[in-house]
């Protein structure tokens, strides 16, 4: 009478070790471009808030100089939020420029590490397309 026997040989195990190898060579770098670029949404979302705060501290001051509540770190901590740089005319504030730069894990970010948004609503980044993926 023979016997048979179930399971793996060492060798289809080892295929598949392989196989599984592989697909991580292939997915990991994928995986973390993935996760640079979900992570530009919180230096942007934090831009967009301080354009609020300050849009509200003009609409009520005629300025932007002295607006408090402004963001000084995104909110994930992914992005430094520079301070507005205010654009003069006569004696008043009429204008801002305020930037995020990437920080942390983010800062590996190469392609987009900074986002800049002017009172204009001028969208500007290290690259032409930051801001729209």
């Amino acid at each position: 009478m023979r016997k048979t026997q179930s399971g793996f040989t060492l060798i289809e195990l080892m295929v598949v070790v392989a196989i599984v190898a592989i697909l991580a060579t292939i997915a990991y770098p994928s995986y973390q471009a993935q996760i640079l670029r979900s992570r530009r949404a919180d230096g942007k979302a934090a831009l967009m808030q301080n354009a609020q705060t300050l849009e509200k501290c003009f609409t009520v001051n005629g300025t932007y100089v002295g607006c408090n509540g402004l963001l000084t770190n995104s909110t994930d901590g992914y992005y430094t939020i520079a301070a507005p740089v205010a654009g003069t005319s006569g004696a008043l504030a009429t204008s801002y420029s305020t930037t995020a730069t990437a920080t942390g894990p983010q800062a590996s970010d190469s392609h987009c590490a900074t986002f800049t948004l002017t009172s204009t609503g001028a969208k500007t980044a290290t690259n032409t397309d930051c801001w729209v993926k």
